[in-house]
Formats: C-alpha cells, sequence, structure tokens
C-alpha cells in the first residue's frame, strides 16, 4: 500500500540497528525512512492516530490496547499462538478471548496448524481470518559445514516459561544420556535460551550455555549442529525446531492436539512424539540415528519443503488485507 512506517514498542526502547538486521538477514530491503517511538505499558506516553493510519498488533494485549484508541477494522492481528492458554480463568483469558473472537479486527495467523487449532475451538472466525507459512531465508544457503570433531546437540531451553517443558526436556536428555545414545566421548551439549544457569548431567555431562547471540550468530550456530531438541506445549509449530532444520540439523519436538501431530509437512528430519518420557526417548533414539546417517539427513534436509522468501509466503495475504482495508475507508 506504500504507506510509511512506524515501529512502536511497549516493553523496551526500540533500536533501529535491531530493524536493519532483521530486514537484512531476511531479504528484505527498506529505503524510506522509518519512525520509532516508545510507549510504555505503565507510564502510558501518548501514540498520535491519525484516521487512516494501519496498525499491525503482534499479541492480544497490544490488540486490545490499540483497539481502545482507534477503529477495529483498521487493525491487523498477527497470530503467533493461542494466547489463551497463557493464563488461567480470569480477566486476562477473557480479554484475550474477546480479542481473538472481535469480528471487525483482521487476524493474520502464523501457521496453519494453528490457524486450524483456532479455528476448530471457535477462537476466531475462519471465514475472515487468514494465516501464512513462515519463510526461512537460511534455508537457501544452509549447506551443513564439513564436519570435524565430535556431534553437536542443541536443546532451547528456557527455565522460566513454563510451556517450554523445560524440566521435562532436562529429563528426556538424561535419559538418553543414561541409556547411551548420547556418549559425552561422541557429543557435545549445548543450551540455548534466555536465563539460564549451568547445569550437570549423567555421566557429568556440562552443556555449554548459550544466550543473547544476533541473528546471524544464531543462523551461524544452528548450522553446526546435529540434533537439536525443542518442546513446546503449543499447537503452533514454534520457530525454533523449523529453525534448527532449515539448518540442516535433525529435530526432535512434541507432538499437541489434533494438528499438530507431524510436523513432516515442513521437513522428514523433524520427528514429533508424545511428551511421556517413554516416547521423548524413542524420539531421541531415532533423532541420532537419523542425525549419524548423513546421507539420508542430507536428502530429506533438500527435499524439505521450507519457503526462503517473504515476498512469496506472503505476498497473497497482503493482497488479501490490501483489498480487505479500502471498502472500510482505508486510503492506500
Amino acid at each position: 500500500m506504500k504507506r510509511p512506517l512506524r515501529v512502536v514498542t511497549r516493553t523496551e526502547p526500540p533500536t533501529g540497528s535491531n530493524c536493519k538486521t532483521i530486514f537484512e538477514a531476511n531479504g528484505l530491503r527498506w529505503d524510506d525512512n522509518i519512525d520509532f517511538l516508545y510507549s510504555p505499558r505503565l507510564s502510558g506516553r501518548l501514540v498520535d492516530v491519525a484516521p487512516d493510519d494501519i496498525f499491525i498488533t503482534t499479541s492480544w494485549w497490544s490488540t486490545w490496547a490499540t483497539r481502545a484508541s482507534c477503529r477495529p477494522t483498521h487493525i491487523i492481528y498477527l497470530v503467533q499462538e493461542d494466547e489463551r492458554r497463557f493464563y488461567p480463568e480470569g480477566d486476562d483469558s477473557v480479554r484475550c478471548a474477546e480479542v481473538l473472537a472481535d469480528p471487525a479486527i483482521h487476524h493474520v495467523v502464523n501457521s496453519k496448524p494453528l490457524f486450524d487449532h483456532l479455528s476448530a475451538t471457535g477462537a476466531i472466525a475462519a471465514r475472515r481470518a487468514l494465516w501464512f507459512e513462515p519463510a526461512f531465508p537460511s534455508y537457501r544457503t544452509s549447506e551443513p559445514p564439513a564436519r570435524s570433531g565430535k556431534h553437536k546437540f542443541i536443546f532451547y531451553a528456557r527455565p522460566n516459561n513454563p510451556r517450554n517443558l523445560y524440566f521435562r526436556g532436562l529429563e528426556a536428555i538424561s535419559s538418553a544420556i543414561e541409556s547411551g545414545h548420547l556418549p559425552g566421548d561422541e557429543w557435545d551439549l549445548y543450551f540455548i535460551g534466555k536465563h539460564l544457569a549451568p547445569v550437570r548431567l549423567p555421566a557429568g555431562a556440562t552443556p555449554a550455555l548459550v544466550e543473547k547471540l544476533d541473528w546471524n550468530a544464531y543462523h551461524d550456530l544452528l548450522r553446526h549442529m546435529d540434533l537439536g531438541f525443542s518442546l513446546m506445549a503449543s499447537p503452533h509449530p514454534s520457530y525454533p525446531p523449523l529453525d534448527m532444520a532449515a539448518a540442516g540439523a535433525v529435530v526432535v519436538t512434541n507432538a499437541f492436539g489434533q494438528y499438530k501431530q507431524s510436523l513432516a509437512g515442513y521437513s522428514a528430519n523433524i520427528i514429533c512424539s508424545g511428551t511421556d518420557l517413554g516416547s521423548l526417548a524413542r524420539a531421541m533414539q531415532q533423532g541420532v540415528g537419523l542425525a549419524m546417517d548423513i546421507e539420508r539427513r542430507r536428502s530429506n534436509h533438500v527435499n524439505s519443503r521450507f519457503r526462503s522468501d517473504w515476498h512469496d509466503t506472503l505476498s497473497a495475504t497482503c493482497v488479501q488485507l490490501a483489498r480487505a482495508l479500502v471498502p472500510v475507508g482505508v486510503a492506500p
């Protein structure tokens, strides 16, 4: 729609260089100016709103706040999770459900599995909502580097985020070590995430802790991994398993609900398991075997169905949004 861009942040002041890094890493070109504005949730710095502004919101709470200041027909809500699951029954869960159910807001859902889940549970109006599959530009240049030394295992670890099942992950990794599937003389272990603390696993294994990598360093690290492990109690596929597989690793992750029983539609290198220890142990054994079967693993990677260009994966969605916005009085 050829509009100027403004980025409004709520919890931290914006950093322009981060925006530049994200654009470059994702193959996006932006030659115009970008306005940055920090509007903290508590102090409430005012945000100027013009009658024909369009807001793209990235959470139910930013959508709820924006809806109080502009018409809901001018809001594009990027739905990235079933955010109702973040809360026990209470005020936040009620508000979240109301925002998801608002028929005037333009809902755009990140991934088909999440869209199917939200539609089936009646959280969103399926006939109005749109969905898209994410793109992974690193997949274009993700041929794994030449291997040397030990195999490498990486665990997506977020101990302060309950839905990432950190402690169940520790149990599964400990079981894999004790059963001989991740022997210390053959595997180096890495934990990547946030708020990490040193961990001592069976047989004296001590994983390297990795935090606060920039975008490019994160993808470079994943290119060196053989086996990834990432859990998420969510109907969304979750980005880390897809990032790992797009970079060339075999990945063990968990199924969830009716619409996330398998992620083989993205890559045959992604193994979905139940969250009980027995199922995870079998999946880890399968993952180790596939990770060490270099030819099969490479063939699976080459034949993966990851999209690598955001213009390709978002173009149809953007066209539909532009058409929907014009009739409600939003000038192009």
